[in-house]
């Protein structure tokens, strides 16, 4: 089968599978409920640490309103955020080293990537480290990358050092954004929420699509 059809049947069924169970929309009420809440830097850690293991929501979904919240804050929670998610994307390191034939195999398999993440060893060994940073800054899923990491047996100091440089500019990026353009960016959120969130979504899909078509 084409991989276009492939990536396009597995987004799809993985979608309807999270809006089935209402995941989707009882991970939307959990984030904004603890966007403005004390416990909002730590549900931004654990997410940011899941995410980056096997999560399939974009961290994003959480490291923006949190941001959105408190306006002050915003180096701290990008701070957070790059730490719990290097963390995670060291789990998923993990995974794909020691249990790759377990719940590596089960992790790729629901993203539909698992045959995909096999051919890519050869690349990994020579430029894992760019497949790394790629994955960091990018759409693509960092936890497929992580995991394909692992499975590779790329160097872990390589992967975790490309993993803090990658991570940190992308929440730095949306740091400095806040902090230069602050309400009129919050502002604009706000009044255009439905916009972004499809967007993001958008970006999601397509993030995966790039694996399938290199």
């Amino acid at each position: 089968m084409d991989s276009s059809v492939i990536m396009g049947v597995s987004c799809v069924q993985v979608n309807k599978g999270l809006k089935k169970s209402g995941l989707l929309k009882r991970f939307h009420d959990w984030v904004s409920a603890k966007a403005s809440s004390d416990q909002a830097l730590w549900a931004l850690a654990l997410v940011s640490f899941m995410e980056s293991a096997f999560l399939p929501f974009p961290v994003e979904a959480i490291s923006i309103p949190v941001m959105l919240a408190n306006l002050r804050r915003v180096w701290l929670v990008a701070l957070i955020a790059t730490a719990a998610s290097v963390a995670g994307g060291a789990l998923g390191f993990l995974i794909g080293l020691f249990l790759f034939d377990t719940l590596g195999t089960l992790i790729l398999d629901m993203y539909g990537l698992l045959e995909k993440a096999n051919g890519m060893q050869a690349d990994f060994r020579d430029w894992g480290w760019i497949w790394v940073m790629i994955g960091g800054i990018t759409p693509v899923p960092y936890k497929v990358i992580s995991i394909a990491s692992g499975m590779a047996s790329l160097s872990f100091g390589t992967f975790l050092l490309a993993s803090l440089i990658s991570r940190g500019i992308r929440f730095s990026f949306f740091a400095c954004c806040f902090w230069i353009f602050g309400e009129r960016l919050q502002v604009y959120l706000e009044k255009n929420s439905a916009l972004i969130s499809a967007l993001v979504l958008v970006l999601m899909i397509g993030g995966f699509g790039v694996i399938y078509f290199l």
